[in-house]
C-alpha cells in the first residue's frame, strides 16, 4: 500500500455555456517525488526569468532623421541575440521598415534606428505610425 503522502485526489468539474454542470468521480493519482516537483519548479522559474518583457520605445515621438531606440527587457538572458522586426503603417497595412539584431547586457536588448519618413510625398511627412515585435533570435 502507498503512503497517504504519495497520493493526490482530483475531481473536474466543467460548466457549459448554457449553466448546466458535469463533476467527475474522485480520481486518485501517485504524486510525483518531492525532488520531481522541485526540480519542474525550478525549470518553470528558470523559463519565467528567461522571457522577453517590456518592450518600448525610447520616447513617444520623434522627427525625421531622429536616432531613436527600441528596448526590451531579458532578465536571465545576457549574451543572447534579440531580433527586433519594425514595420510601418501605409494606409490600413503594416509594411516592413527595418529588422535590427542586438545582444543582450545587463538584462537589457537595445538597438538605436535612425529614423526615416517611410513616406516620399510633403503630405505624407507629418505623421508616420511605427511598431515593432521582438523575439530571441
Amino acid at each position: 500500500m502507498e503512503r497517504l503522502e504519495e497520493i493526490a485526489l482530483y475531481c473536474f468539474r466543467v460548466r457549459a455555456a448554457d449553466g448546466r454542470e458535469a463533476v467527475s468521480t474522485i480520481l486518485a493519482a501517485r504524486r510525483p517525488p518531492k525532488a520531481h516537483l522541485e526540480a519542474l519548479h525550478a525549470e518553470e522559474e528558470k523559463k519565467a526569468a528567461a522571457m522577453l518583457a517590456n518592450p518600448r520605445w525610447s520616447a513617444t515621438r520623434f522627427a525625421d532623421g531622429d536616432q531613436g531606440s527600441l528596448l526590451v527587457d531579458a532578465p536571465g538572458l545576457d549574451g543572447h541575440v534579440v531580433r527586433f522586426d519594425v514595420e510601418h503603417r501605409r494606409g490600413d497595412e503594416w509594411l516592413p521598415y527595418e529588422k535590427l539584431e542586438a545582444k543582450v547586457e545587463n538584462g537589457v536588448a537595445q538597438v538605436r534606428l535612425p529614423l526615416r519618413h517611410p513616406g516620399p510625398s510633403e503630405k505624407d511627412a507629418e505623421l508616420a505610425e511605427l511598431r515593432f515585435s521582438c523575439e530571441l533570435a
